[in-house]
């Protein structure tokens, strides 16, 4: 065998893919007039260094990326929440909740394998029957249509008794907002994921006005070249111990 042309072999392989990952990055992001005028040898180094050490690495963001799924370093699923949040989440969950989601997905995997129950309801009928064969018998998933006279707001109502979370992560997320609070236990807590985004904002008033306090957690999150917004809304005596 001849050593150093497997060794250059390799090398190649290693630069070329680097080169490729650092065009596909770059064209995702919003810093892309300035990354360009980089040469992509200089941004495969830079990439090459992240995939090696730092904390995009331990998080697993390259693996989201490349896969274009929420996973941590690992390929194990993650809520496709911000990294702060879900690093603020993870230590205070407790395996007594009921959790409810609005959109279903990695989210829906990763809560089944830390709470009791977790009952999510999706709009989409093609993924949620893809999602449906992956969950375990703890988890939940409601398909409700958003055609008008529909239940998809009322579905943590629907799905009875009280929730310690709810995710407000899927579709019409204002009426969702007023909808879902007679299904929050008086110490439950929502999380507002993309929360940052104007649209949102009267929902988040509204929230404000029934008392609900909250802690915002900017950042980059699995998949996204960019940072965004998921708050943590919460009231008293609530689970999280805020």
């Amino acid at each position: 065998m001849d050593v150093e042309k497997v060794m250059k072999s390799w090398t190649d392989d290693i630069k070329s893919s680097a080169v490729n990952l650092a065009k596909d990055v770059v064209r995702a992001s919003p810093y892309e007039r300035v990354m360009s005028a980089l040469p992509w040898t200089s941004q495969a180094a830079g990439l090459t260094l992240l995939r090696a050490h730092g904390d995009l690495k331990d998080r697993g963001w390259f693996h989201s990326f490349v896969r274009r799924l929420p996973v941590d370093a690992k390929g194990r699923p993650l809520p496709w929440f911000t990294y702060g949040s879900i690093a603020f989440l993870t230590p205070r969950i407790q395996s007594s909740w009921r959790v409810f989601e609005y959109g279903s997905g990695h989210s829906t995997l990763w809560w089944s394998e830390r709470v009791k129950e977790v009952v999510a309801v999706e709009h989409h009928q093609q993924w949620a029957d893809k999602i449906s064969k992956q969950l375990p018998d703890n988890a939940t998933l409601m398909y409700r249509a958003l055609a008008q006279g529909t239940s998809y707001p009322d579905a943590p109502v629907e799905a009875g008794g009280k929730f310690d979370v709810i995710v407000i992560d899927g579709r019409e997320r204002i009426w969702c907002a007023e909808r879902c609070f007679s299904a929050l236990a008086a110490n439950g807590v929502i999380i507002w994921d993309n929360s940052e985004r104007p649209r949102y904002q009267p929902g988040l008033k509204r929230l404000a006005e029934l008392g609900f306090r909250h802690v915002d957690f900017d950042g980059m999150g699995p998949i996204n070249t960019y940072g965004w917004r998921t708050t943590l809304l919460y009231r008293d005596d609530n689970v999280l111990g805020l």
